[in-house]
């Protein structure tokens, strides 16, 4: 039925169309479709929608912000200026209006992302925000480690536990990355496999035919390691580096062996455990749709999977929960003094006082997050 009344919308003459606007019994479902930017619909019958979309329904947001999207695709900047300084006035600090805000001002003054997030936040709590990240960029005293990497699953924790590292001068951590290194440690693996199955496959004759050995290995493992501190930009950069990443649930078999591959091509890490009660991960939004005792046996078996990990290196690991995060408790000051930095108790506020993650559309996730403007 939808793609029927599309097909008929298309072909209605505009002139026709905008007769039948003013109508009571027009469909708000109409106006939205009009003012959408991705319908092929003309310049004045989207005006026209747009003023008795004003009209009719001065209180809703829907249609005004299906307009400004279009003003700004159209490349309308002036108009959309207007029309969001507007919208802000009249419906508050929503997140869109914020992100095409920053948009706006990175096409029109031709700065950074960053540049344009400190001048729309600015005297906010995401420019005192943006000040201690940058502030904190430079390395200013050696710590016991030159490389983190936060391993956990979902609803652990883990943005917020990214956030507080990222405070500590001279470290950056990543967010996640969808577990690319995860790729690399397959490639690796891959050409190890080849060359310890089939030692003998030295002639062209043979259908796994190679010349690995054991130097070429090695050397395979010296251009993974250059590639990830290419990626981090650790060569041009130095500093305390790492990421995040939450993608082990389907990969536990591999988990030991994976980052006991990261420990070998990572300078000097330190890898950060951070997990959760099974009973909170069970009842959380995110596993609804899975039998509980289900997710909490397939759980264990990730954290007998860590415990492998760090049963063979105890130096290069640290385990926190998600109760030590929100509750500040004596283990995350330990994870400080494990890494050799500084611990303050106001800084650790701050940066627990801001919403760290994102606001997902599904319903039943995003009320987990606050109404942080990005």
């Amino acid at each position: 039925m939808e793609d029927i009344a599309r097909n008929i919308l298309q072909k209605m003459p505009d002139w026709w169309m905008g007769a039948l606007l003013p109508l009571k019994l027009m469909p708000k479902g109409l106006f939205l479709y009009l003012l959408n930017p991705d319908n092929p619909v003309s310049h004045s019958l989207r005006n026209t929608a747009y003023e008795e979309y004003v009209q009719k329904y001065s209180d809703q947001y829907q249609g005004r912000w299906l307009y400004l999207q279009f003003l700004w695709r159209s490349r309308m900047i002036d108009e959309a200026e207007n029309l969001l300084e507007q919208l802000k006035i009249q419906f508050g600090a929503r997140p869109e209006l914020y992100k095409l805000e920053v948009r706006m001002l990175m096409r029109k003054e031709g700065i950074s992302m960053q540049e344009a997030l400190r001048a729309v936040y600015y005297s906010t709590p995401y420019q005192k925000y943006l000040d201690l990240i940058e502030n904190s960029k430079e390395l200013r005293a050696p710590l016991r480690y030159d490389s983190i990497i936060i391993v956990t699953h979902g609803r652990t924790g883990s943005t917020l536990l990214q956030g507080i590292l990222n405070s500590i001068p001279g470290v950056e951590i990543k967010g996640e990355n969808y577990n690319a290194l995860y790729h690399l440690f397959n490639f690796y693996r891959a050409y190890q496999r080849t060359g310890k199955n089939h030692p003998w496959a030295v002639l062209p004759k043979h259908p796994f035919y190679h010349q690995a050995t054991g130097e070429k290995e090695l050397a395979l493992l010296d251009r993974c390691r250059d590639m990830v501190l290419d990626y981090f930009d650790i060569k041009e950069n130095p500093k305390v580096f790492g990421f995040k990443e939450i993608r082990y649930f389907n990969i536990i078999k591999d988990t030991p062996a994976y980052l006991h591959f990261l420990q070998r091509i990572l300078p000097n890490p330190l890898f950060v455990f951070l997990e959760r009660d099974l009973e909170e991960v069970a009842q959380s939004a995110w596993w609804k749709d899975h039998r509980p005792e289900q997710i909490k046996s397939k759980f264990r078996q990730l954290y007998r999977s860590f415990d492998q990990f760090k049963t063979k290196h105890p130096q290069k690991s640290y385990t926190l929960s998600y109760q030590d995060l929100i509750q500040k408790t004596a283990r995350l000051q330990g994870l400080f003094d494990c890494i050799g930095a500084p611990y303050d108790p106001d800084l650790i506020d701050f940066v627990l006082s801001v919403p760290h993650s994102y606001a997902p559309k599904e319903k039943n996730k995003a009320h987990h997050f606050g109404d942080f403007p990005i």
